[in-house]
């Protein structure tokens, strides 16, 4: 049993370094703060799920702040051995401190074995919050163990937007940019674009994001799922990083590893996946069977990773600029309910297909620049794709070229990728 004191200790020192966080004035407002607010009208459970590092604690304190709240975050190594028999004393503590609060923020709670029941019980008459570093344990104990209702936001590294902000630019005036504005745009997304946005990355550097990944991976792979084959799941995970933007196989990749059943390089992916740091796209397909036997796309979850993984960096800015969009394109699934696929009819493919309720709504390209070379098998794709989804416009993200071309009844937008990303 942890002692009362113990916890009030662990409680009032959080407290105090997340007020010197804030009063630092190094704070940028996260998008999804206004939905996230309106999922706790009443009292409710709202999960934030996401990759470790990428902001959830701060998210969670700006979205309880408009009321009175107490916190406490489980990844404290003074409460290793709390078990869910504490959770109540835990409670009593934070009165005792604070007085009567109307919401909990509780940070990485699938530490405490048995947290389920106690949440289930404290939502009946007050708001929780919770963040967690994996989206199918958290989910699936609470869709078991909860009952009414709860929403779910994945919160990922800072968009573009919220980049322009942390570097202190204002967002582009929509009449038109001047020519020192639009350079420090094109510049700043070039950094975003190579480096990401975790938030670590800029203060701490490459090397601390790569310790990060591998950290992870032993904390929230290893241990958790019990992993029998340690070096293995670590090539694959390199080897995923390494992979992104382009297709994989699994049965090639388990043969590449030696596994012994493509079943043990399936789940080792899906354990990544679980943890944030990558992004299996699915071919879209009316036949679920097909879209589980066909190749997957990979992504990762922030270029940063990317960048600060990779040791033999060979740039590759087409592969970045599409990581970066694919990664945009998840990150406002979380607000509009879409999915994503890839579609390929064997002749042409389409990169990204966005599909909102039963129909696919939206098709697009991710194409570093357009060329004599190239420009013909990317507008090819792309047209093919509208057509049969039925639509006649679509988009091809560039880095900077900007024109409109209207091909076999398809008008082809080509825009920036940064002026699509602050759109």
């Amino acid at each position: 049993m942890v002692d009362k004191n113990l916890l009030k200790t662990v409680i009032a020192d959080q407290r105090i370094a997340s007020e010197s966080l804030f009063s630092s004035g190094k704070i940028i407002e996260r998008e999804g703060i206004d939905i996230c607010t309106r999922y706790l009208a009443q009292p409710n459970v709202v999960l934030i799920s996401g990759l470790r590092r990428c902001g959830k604690s701060v998210f969670a304190h700006q979205l309880a702040r408009f009321g009175r709240y107490a916190h406490i975050s489980f990844d404290d190594e003074r409460l290793l051995g709390m078990r869910a028999g504490d959770l109540q004393t835990m409670v009593e503590a934070f009165h005792e401190l604070q007085g009567p609060v109307d919401c909990y923020v509780f940070d990485e709670i699938q530490n405490i074995e048995g947290w389920e029941l106690f949440i289930g019980r404290l939502r009946q008459n007050r708001r929780i919050i919770i963040t967690g570093s994996n989206a199918h344990l958290l989910s699936s104990e609470m869709a078991t163990h909860l009952t009414g209702r709860f929403d779910v936001w994945t919160l990922f590294p800072m968009s573009f937007r919220e980049f322009l902000g942390y570097r202190a630019l204002p967002l582009p005036d929509r009449r038109g940019l001047g020519t020192e504005q639009k350079s420090a745009i094109t510049a700043t997304f070039s950094e975003y674009c190579r480096c990401g946005g975790l938030f670590e990355y800029y203060s701490l550097g490459r090397d601390h994001i790569r310790t990060m990944v591998w950290s992870i991976v032993a904390r929230d792979i290893l241990t958790r799922y019990r992993v029998e084959h340690t070096t293995m799941l670590n090539e694959l995970a390199s080897l995923l990083i390494q992979s992104f933007s382009a297709k994989i196989s699994i049965q090639k990749l388990s043969a590449r590893l030696g596994a012994r059943s493509p079943h043990t390089i399936k789940d080792y992916t899906s354990y990544l996946q679980n943890a944030f740091i990558v992004h299996p796209l699915l071919k879209y397909s009316t036949k679920l069977s097909e879209q589980q036997s066909s190749f997957k796309k990979m992504y990762v979850t922030d270029n940063g990773i990317i960048e600060s993984v990779i040791v033999e960096f060979s740039p590759n800015r087409g592969r970045f600029l599409e990581n970066c969009i694919a990664i945009e394109l998840w990150r406002r699934s979380t607000r509009d309910r879409s999915e994503m696929y890839y579609w390929d009819d064997n002749a042409h493919e389409c990169d990204f297909v966005i599909k909102l309720g039963q129909r696919i709504t939206n098709c697009m390209q991710a194409c570093q620049v357009l060329t004599p070379d190239n420009e013909k098998r990317e507008i090819a794709g792309l047209c093919a794709a509208l057509k049969s989804f039925g639509l006649s416009e679509g988009i091809i993200l560039t880095e900077d070229q900007q024109a409109t071309r209207t091909v076999h009844d398809c008008t082809v937008h080509i825009m920036p990728a940064w002026q699509w990303l602050i759109g």
